[in-house]
């Protein structure tokens, strides 16, 4: 018998050997450990190092750089799997952190735009939190700690990594298992109102400001750029806003909803461009 025909009896002896011995035993199941699952938000990408991704696990943001009629602002971060994808659905659990969350849920934030579920033959899932915008964000900051939990689908393999997407970089710490978001609505006068804006809208209020920013379409960011050439603040407008911000005032206030400013009292302004109130003495 040519050598190559020994080497191929031989392999099939073997073969054949081993799956006689696996029918007759009973075969252990699968005993390692569940998909595991973890947060990573990619903050940036470095182009010039080669696509290098950098992450975080906090975010901070503002309704001040929201035009003033903007309600609400989704929050988006990503959660990920370890291991195979399945061909059905799977649940995970990611819990509110209550003692490193000081807004409430349902007043301060949302969570209802979630399933909490890895879809089939995905590997991840965006999380979606809702800010909402409240007079409480103009006194203090608010923060969502958001939490996963190990469950019957996934298990919590690590508990942080590096925030840097090349292991030849230093870099900090990150919690694989916990997103914080904080965020806030707070004003300092701007440089326009301060040296135009009295004139024509009275003192200073984030509230005033805000309800005039609804009547003329402009956003905090334009007062700060006030005066500059692609700004929709200019100070040959101010008459005009005043007296629009006065018609939108008086139209409310005749309709039996009037304006109130941060104070509680009627939402004013001076001068010619004065509402009346006398409905309201």
């Amino acid at each position: 018998m040519k050598l190559r025909n020994i080497l191929y009896f031989a392999a099939g002896s073997v073969l054949v050997s081993t799956a006689m011995s696996c029918s007759q035993e009973e075969i252990e199941p699968y005993s390692g450990p569940k998909s595991g699952i973890f947060i990573q938000q990619v903050k940036s990408t470095n182009m010039t190092a080669g696509l290098v991704a950098s992450y975080r696990d906090t975010y901070e943001t503002s309704f001040a750089s929201q035009a003033a009629t903007t309600t609400e602002m989704p929050i988006r971060f990503q959660v990920r799997t370890i291991g195979d994808v399945t061909p059905y659905p799977r649940k995970y659990s990611l819990k509110v952190d209550e003692e490193g969350t000081t807004g409430v849920e349902g007043t301060d934030f949302s969570l209802s735009r979630n399933d909490f579920i890895i879809h089939p033959y995905q590997s991840m899932d965006t999380c979606i939190v809702t800010l909402l915008r409240t007079p409480t964000l103009r006194q203090k900051t608010l923060a969502v700690k958001l939490r996963l939990e190990a469950n019957e689908n996934f298990d919590l393999i690590f508990d942080s990594y590096k925030n840097s997407g090349s292991w030849q970089i230093d870099g900090d710490t990150l919690s694989s298992l916990t997103y914080t978001i904080l965020f806030s609505e707070k004003y300092e006068e701007p440089f326009y109102w301060e040296s135009f804006g009295e004139d024509y809208f009275g003192p200073f209020t984030a509230a005033k400001m805000l309800e005039l920013e609804k009547v003329m379409g402009w956003t905090y960011s334009d007062w700060n750029n006030g005066g500059s050439g692609s700004s929709k603040v200019q100070y040959g407008r101010m008459d005009f806003a005043a007296n629009a911000f006065k018609n939108h005032l008086q139209k409310l206030a005749d309709a039996g909803t009037p304006v109130r400013d941060e104070d509680g009292s009627l939402m004013q302004l001076p001068g010619s461009y004065a509402v009346d109130y006398s409905a309201y003495e």
